[in-house]
């Protein structure tokens, strides 16, 4: 057996990925609006070598991810992160079985090396990966759930960092997912004009997308009052569109935040989804600052008895856990009001005296600044 074919048998063993659904497309539901300006958006942001998809849960980026694969003229590597995937080795063998769904003799070398046995190199498996871009075809990758990396093993972070930073000019990849992406070489690249987003903004409805959302998916009609008022509230985020659409009354009944309740499938949605997975002192830390309806850092130090409010606001940024800046009237940062009312009905039935404290606490300090 020739050296290259003893390569390629070895390279194709280390493939044998345990869950190989991971590196395919998956099934699109048929009950989701399919979204064209975010398709063509997402392409002309493709034209960088890095485009990144950030938003929280719920915002419809998978399906947006899987629609720009379904309609590109060339064939896209997917790859569907989890836990799982935060070691190098693993992260590489996925990788190399996405990209091998469309160019089944990809990156034989590396595929050796990993099967090998021996520790994995990072600037070696940097090397490699580049070498086969390079003497490949054109590469479109897209990287879902990226999130899951945000606690990835130092050495695989390093091995991201080298692989996006030499990206070949005719390969680009697209980050998913619900955090802004923990990378170092990112703020450089976006610099040198590198890398584009698409953020939680871009994705939320407009009034007629959400009337097109309820005649052609939930096979409902609504007004254009209906509907206007759904986004408003809603703030155009889909997965409270789709959860608010059981309250949409005919008889024009407004649909009103303060009358929602921790019982409401929407609240038990964000619950589980965006609040349960947080350690404890971060729930703390919203729930109290959700009491005043602006985010203002000097307050929330007053008002909690902290000193770190901006560091904590920082934080939730980076999460994309809802903060909202908003130019009109001066700069003015809040929450999104579906996620504050949550945090407010939580705080209101979970400590009770908690919030008559800092209600009170809040109106004796916005009295003494007055």
């Amino acid at each position: 057996m020739t050296e290259t074919a003893e390569t390629r048998k070895r390279g194709q063993s280390a493939l044998e990925v345990p869950y190989p659904s991971k590196v395919r497309l998956p099934v699109r539901r048929p009950a989701i609006v399919r979204r064209e300006r975010l398709i063509e958006a997402l392409s002309r942001a493709r034209e960088r070598r890095i485009a990144l998809v950030s938003a929280p849960a719920g915002y419809g980026k998978t399906t947006l991810l899987l629609d720009f694969a379904q309609a590109a003229r060339e064939p896209v590597c997917w790859y569907a992160l989890d836990e799982r995937d935060r070691d190098a080795r693993t992260f590489l063998r996925y990788l190399m079985a996405s990209t091998r769904e469309q160019y089944p003799e990809f990156a034989s070398e590396l595929a050796a090396e990993l099967t090998s046995g021996n520790a994995i190199i990072a600037d070696r498996a940097v090397e490699l990966l580049i070498a086969a871009m390079q003497s490949g075809p054109p590469l479109t990758f897209v990287l879902d759930d990226f999130h899951y990396l945000d606690e990835a093993e130092p050495e695989l972070t390093q091995i991201i960092e080298g692989w996006l930073y030499r990206l070949p000019p005719d390969c680009h990849v697209i980050l998913s997912g619900r955090t802004q992406p923990q990378l170092g070489i990112l703020p450089l690249m976006s610099v040198r004009q590198e890398v584009d987003t698409i953020g939680a903004t871009d994705f939320s409805f407009t009034c007629e997308e959400v009337v097109h959302l309820f005649r052609d998916v939930l096979q409902r009609d609504v007004s254009l009052d209906d509907a206007q008022h759904l986004a408003n509230v809603s703030e155009g985020w889909a997965g409270a569109l789709v959860l608010l659409a059981e309250r949409v009354q005919m008889s024009r009944t407004a649909i009103s935040l303060e009358h929602l309740r921790g019982s409401d499938t929407l609240f038990q949605y964000v619950k589980l989804e965006q609040f349960d997975p947080l350690a404890n002192d971060l729930k703390e830390f919203l729930t109290g600052s959700a009491v005043p309806r602006w985010l203002d850092e000097q307050f929330l130090d007053e008002l909690l008895d902290v000193t770190d409010a901006e560091a904590r606001l920082n934080q939730l940024r980076r999460l994309n856990l809802f903060v909202l800046t908003e130019e009109a009237n001066g700069r003015r940062t809040r929450y999104h009001r579906l996620f504050r009312a949550f945090l407010v009905s939580h705080l209101r039935s979970q400590q009770p005296e908690r919030f008559r404290e800092l209600n009170i606490r809040g109106a004796e300090l916005m009295e003494k600044a007055e």
